[in-house]
């Protein structure tokens, strides 16, 4: 285990390297999560013009059996188009991302325009890719919440299993253009090739990510217990775990597209090591 995070902490310095040296790549998820933040803003306002909708759907929610045929087709609907929307601009962003890394790695150096201009290239691939994420991300939701205990630990194996598989979706995408079915096999194959069969992943960039967020936590807790006067403690707080949030993710980009020019090419991005890229994946 603290072999593990050992080495995570060593992949995090060598991503923080690339990203001082390409500081454009931190715009790609700040313009994700502010696309984002509309996109939910534009399902919440029509909750707040309209309060009886925003009543009559949270009962639907907590009495399904209660819903006309309307509710339980309009809903589901709903949920499926705030899931797409989302998974398509988090994934043309990081495809963008992806894009200006790799060219990166391979010696250039990439400008913002260039990664938008190489996702939008990839348009009509994204747009697939996210409609059936969304697809599979619906269905395993509405089995995980009808399944028993038994039923919600195979749902989550499952999902685990769909989280390695599609692990370089993204940069297969950006890179190669082919479609969502294809991407995912193209994923899976070259993982399966480079790192063999039954993968589970051996970084523990979540762990990372959270002892990064422990000061924000002090910070939101401090300016709680100490009242309002002190309410700017806990904005900074916030603020901080939002920074935190967006550089974790573009540093988990960074990285899945060395994994990808490891894989696909059997390049070491500059500034990896071999051992980083070998022992990525370990066998169940």
């Amino acid at each position: 285990m603290f072999q593990t995070i050992s080495r995570s902490w060593s992949i995090i310095g060598e991503c923080w390297d690339v990203l001082k040296k390409q500081k454009t790549l931190l715009l790609f998820p700040v313009l994700s999560g502010l696309a984002c933040l509309v996109v939910m803003l534009s399902f919440i306002a029509p909750m707040l013009l309209f309060p009886e909708w925003a009543e009559r759907f949270m009962d639907t929610a907590r009495q399904p059996q209660n819903a006309t045929t309307t509710e339980q087709i309009v809903g589901p609907l709903l949920a499926f188009a705030f899931y797409f929307v989302n998974y398509f601009i988090i994934v043309y962003f990081n495809a963008a991302l992806a894009s200006c890394a790799i060219v990166h790695f391979k010696g250039g150096e990439p400008t913002m325009g260039d990664g938008l201009a190489a996702a939008t290239r990839r348009l009509p691939q994204i747009l697939a890719w996210a409609l059936v994420a969304a697809t599979v991300g619906m269905i395993l939701k509405a089995i995980e919440q009808r399944a028993e205990k038994l039923g919600r630990f195979i749902v989550s194996l499952i999902g685990l299993a769909w989280s390695v598989a599609t692990y370089l979706v993204v940069p297969v995408l950006a890179i190669e253009g082919v479609g969502p079915i294809d991407a995912l096999k193209r994923s899976a194959a070259i993982l399966r090739q480079k790192w063999g069969e039954g993968l589970a992943g051996n970084l523990s960039l979540g762990i990372i990510g959270f002892l990064a967020c422990l000061p924000g936590f002090a910070l939101i807790m401090v300016g709680v217990a100490l009242g309002q006067a002190f309410l700017l403690l806990s904005a900074v707080g916030v603020l901080y775990l939002v920074a935190v949030g967006l550089v974790m993710s573009t540093l988990k980009q960074i990285y899945i597209a060395a994994l990808y020019l490891y894989a696909a090419e059997g390049q070491i991005a500059k500034g990896f090591s071999a051992d980083d890229m070998q022992q990525a994946f370990l066998r169940k």
